[in-house]
């Protein structure tokens, strides 16, 4: 899955909401945008708002970072592993979604050789901190 995904600072609520396009394997296009709420340590909770085609416009003129990258799911043991392949740095980064934050995570042998380091909670290792301070990314015709 291909992702673009712009952070976009919410004066009213205080919050960076993310503003998400993603393209499947077999073309499908979406549009999300969202903002994250942390229920705890490496706990977190998307809510997701309505957005149309033209807001999206007026929301990326808005938006102060943006990140790129490739996204491949995959489902082994009862768990969903998600593995991000960062476009603009040399970087890939595997997210577990767990029932619970104490759950115990069984990889799978090919993968837990290629895992290095933990990161939950390490905040510059976070989408957000990643993503590119400067919108040069961006399309000329967008960022008037």
């Amino acid at each position: 899955i291909s992702i673009t995904q712009y952070y976009i600072p919410d004066d009213e609520t205080k919050t960076i909401k993310r503003l998400r396009f993603s393209e499947n394997w077999e073309g499908d296009e979406t549009i999300e945008y969202l903002h994250k709420i942390q229920k705890g340590h490496g706990e977190f909770v998307e809510v997701h708002e309505d957005v149309n085609l033209i807001d999206t416009i007026d929301l990326i003129k808005k938006a102060t970072k943006v990140i790129h990258k490739e996204r491949y799911i995959f489902k082994t043991n009862g768990l969903k592993f998600e593995v991000d392949e960062m476009q603009d740095m040399s970087l890939i980064i595997m997210e577990v979604e767990l029932e619970d934050i104490n759950q115990e995570i069984q990889f799978p042998p090919e993968i837990q050789e290629q895992i290095i380091m933990e990161v939950t909670g390490i905040k510059e290792l976070s989408n957000y901190n990643l993503a590119e301070l400067t919108l040069e990314g961006l399309t000329s015709q967008y960022r008037k």
